[in-house]
């Protein structure tokens, strides 16, 4: 099976043809006619921030984040979600992966963005198969703290899909720090798609304690693919660690790039 894990230069769109275009030519038009499964970063939604419907981090923790960690978790910051249009993100998202899957035969991962709900907004992701058809979601379980500060929810879930290749299971960056979590997975391949937002250029990775892919992986014997963003997105800088390691812990595939789309592609 060929896996694409799809590191992204986030760009601002602002509609559904900029957003397909983007992906389109970022991504789809690089890939070869085998490839099974590509695997897209956490909050692609950033690329639509502030779209309206037409009308008609160290994981260590240095003393400065787990500060700020604990002092914007206790913020009340949902106001900034109340002027977005997530209803329409989603449907912009949704439509333009669907399109993607079916035009050019592939399974997707989308990256993930926030859905509101009944009971709330969760930062989720989606399975959409090869004819285009939504077959599953996953919902983020460990929230970071500026999360917990839009009021976000969360849900511990262990999300598994069946392609036509292999078992997927589904979960979301720091989801991977929670070994007894992880180890509830049963599948052949997990996905954990993240963002690697960076208060500036050149901060501190600890690689050791940043890449915990590599020890669930040798735990649970499943590989894993973990895409990050990449580069300047407006104001936001984001450290693209993309990663995909086997089912023994080995590096398999990375991005040889910290701050620019790359497509990083390997046969399991």
């Amino acid at each position: 099976m060929k896996i694409c894990a799809a590191q992204l230069n986030l760009k601002k769109c602002s509609s559904n043809e900029s957003f397909y275009n983007y992906l389109n030519n970022e991504v789809f038009r690089n890939i070869s006619n085998d490839t099974d499964l590509i695997v897209f970063p956490e909050n692609i939604n950033l690329s639509l921030l502030f779209v309206k419907r037409p009308k008609l981090s160290l994981s260590f923790k240095t003393i400065f984040e787990t500060i700020f960690d604990k002092f914007i978790s206790a913020i009340n910051l949902s106001f900034l979600l109340k002027n977005e249009d997530l209803e329409y993100q989603k449907e912009i998202i949704l439509n333009a992966f669907s399109k993607l899957a079916k035009k050019y035969n592939v399974n997707i991962i989308t990256g993930s963005f926030y859905e509101k709900t009944k009971d709330g907004i969760y930062n989720i992701i989606y399975a959409i198969d090869r004819n285009g058809n939504i077959i599953d979601k996953a919902v983020k379980k460990d929230l970071v703290g500026f999360e917990k500060a839009l009021k976000m929810k969360s849900k511990a879930e262990n999300k598994v899909v069946n392609f036509d290749f292999a078992k997927v299971g589904l979960c979301i960056c720091f989801d991977l720090n929670d070994k007894d979590y992880i180890s509830k997975y049963d599948c052949e391949i997990l996905v954990a798609p993240s963002n690697g937002y960076r208060p500036f250029p050149g901060y501190p990775f600890d690689y050791k304690k940043e890449t915990p892919q590599i020890q669930r992986a040798q735990e649970n014997n499943f590989c894993i693919i973990r895409p990050y963003c990449a580069g300047w997105l407006g104001p936001l800088y984001f450290q693209g660690h993309t990663m995909i390691v086997d089912k023994f812990g080995n590096v398999i595939g990375k991005a040889k790039s910290k701050d620019k789309t790359e497509l990083v592609f390997v046969v399991i």
